[in-house]
């Protein structure tokens, strides 16, 4: 599993974010790891982490490419989290 999203349940869902309950509702790393027989998971990027955005700065294709060797099924969880975030802090870097 690669993708900044695979740990975070809530920046899954971005703006569109509903009241749910955590006992029908999880982060997709957590559905994997109760089926698969082996799960390799990677963020696929270095970045200042929070809840809200997990923003990727730098790509790290070395551990995307050590998580999917040999890998059957390969999940890619990407989004753009929420979407005010995401303003704040491109007027942020650009100030």
């Amino acid at each position: 599993m690669v993708g900044p999203f695979a740990n975070n349940s809530d920046a899954v869902t971005g703006d569109y974010q509903t009241m749910y309950s955590s006992q029908y509702f999880s982060a997709p790393v957590d559905f994997f790891a109760r089926i698969a027989d082996q799960l390799s998971v990677t963020p696929g990027c270095v970045g200042a982490w929070n809840e809200a955005l997990p923003r990727c700065l730098q790509y790290k294709s070395s551990d995307v490419k050590t998580a999917i060797a040999g890998a059957d099924l390969v999940v890619v969880t990407l989004g753009t989290g929420e979407i005010q975030v995401i303003i704040h802090n491109a007027v942020a870097m650009a100030t």
